[in-house]
């Protein structure tokens, strides 16, 4: 595993556009990734200034208790390398950036016009860890960049209509999160929340997931038609708003797993990721009984 320590040069400079000057390729992609995540429109001078604020934040108080944490990430990421290799004989992961970004995403991959890098961000993964079950997580966000260099038409840079903004994304969570459990040989109830969620509250997500299929299919294709981003739609697909409502977010991560699981008793792990858009489409449409 090759790991990209951007998280210490971080800290030995005073403003990250000299970074950007050196990691241009990462960083230009990481902001196309924010802007797709978050649906929301910030300039990516206004996103490093975040980025400076938060590393000035770790410089004033954690440098020593970041280095240590880490440290031992970086075991951990490997322990989930030897798992997937082992599960699924991945000839090349790509390297792994461990950086301190702006506190929206803790960890996913980018696809560059070169490479493909894994990412975790590492003060908001610190402070979020112990709520995880961080094999799951770990796993899941290092199949993102395989799925990435694979089929890097998926990675949300290279998005091209607002069918593909939502189904696109959808498809790629549903493969993070149906394989990770794979990996991790853990239940999928646990996959899809990481651990978050009690046995009895996942059994109340499935069910709302599924008395709501239907209508959240409408909903997507009624964007589509406009050509319109549904903001709250896309809340509910793949955020979280508040600890109260967990039970009616992320909709997504459910429903792109069961398509993944249909599709992966005709294809093989590499076969699944490799597929193209418009061979996945059909089964989106007709898990969302769309016509």
């Amino acid at each position: 595993m090759q790991f990209i320590e951007l998280f210490k040069q971080q800290l030995n400079t005073t403003n990250n556009k000299e970074l950007q000057e050196v990691y241009s390729n990462f960083m230009d992609a990481y902001y196309q990734l924010f802007s797709r995540f978050n649906n929301i429109k910030m300039s990516k001078d206004r996103l490093l200034e975040i980025i400076d604020e938060n590393t000035n934040v770790v410089k004033s108080n954690d440098i020593i208790k970041i280095l240590e944490f880490c440290s031992w990430l970086k075991n951990k990421i490997v322990e989930i390398e030897i798992k997937l290799n082992q599960q699924y004989n991945i000839e090349k992961i790509p390297p792994v950036v461990l950086f301190i970004g702006d506190g929206t995403i803790d960890g996913n991959g980018v696809s560059t016009k070169f490479k493909t890098y894994g990412f975790f961000e590492v003060l908001t993964l610190k402070d979020a860890i112990n709520n995880y079950n961080i094999d799951v997580f770990l796993a899941h966000e290092l199949i993102h960049p395989i799925h990435y260099q694979l089929n890097s038409s998926f990675f949300a840079g290279n998005w091209t209509t607002l069918e593909e903004y939502y189904f696109k994304r959808l498809y790629s969570e549903g493969i993070a999160t149906y394989f990770s459990k794979v990996v991790t040989l853990t239940d999928i109830e646990e996959g899809y929340w990481f651990g978050i969620l009690k046995k009895e509250e996942i059994e109340e997500w499935v069910n709302y997931c599924e008395e709501n299929k239907v209508n959240i299919g409408i909903k997507i294709m009624k964007s589509v038609e406009k050509n319109e981003i549904d903001g709250e739609l896309i809340k509910q697909l793949f955020q979280v708003v508040d600890r109260e409502t967990f039970t009616k977010y992320r909709l997504a991560y459910y429903y792109g797993t069961k398509i993944v699981e249909k599709i992966n008793e005709r294809f093989t792990f590499e076969e699944v990721l490799k597929l193209e858009y418009k061979d996945i489409r059909y089964y989106i449409l007709d898990y969302f009984n769309i016509s």
